[in-house]
């Protein structure tokens, strides 16, 4: 049996209550995207703010999602080219 390896979940995650909408904003997918992973791995939450042990086990199922610290300059967007 391969044990799937646990990705550690940065705490800065974990601080308070969150709705779906500012999960899926995390994972920078829409509202409807993100709902349709949540379905496809069966996964039921109330229908409210999520606390963290909640929310918690999407960041296990999906992975945390990256976090870019404050200030960062972000890469220039890739050119199509001629």
């Amino acid at each position: 049996m391969v044990m799937a390896k646990k990705r550690k979940i940065p705490p800065q995650l974990l601080r308070g209550s969150k709705t779906r909408k500012h999960l899926a904003r995390e994972y920078e997918m829409s509202d409807s995207t993100f709902y349709r992973r949540l379905r496809a791995l069966q996964l039921r939450l109330p229908r409210r703010l999520l606390v963290p042990e909640e929310y918690i086990v999407i960041y296990e199922h999906l992975g945390p999602p990256e976090i870019t610290p404050p200030n960062t300059p972000q890469p220039p967007p890739e050119d199509a080219g001629p």
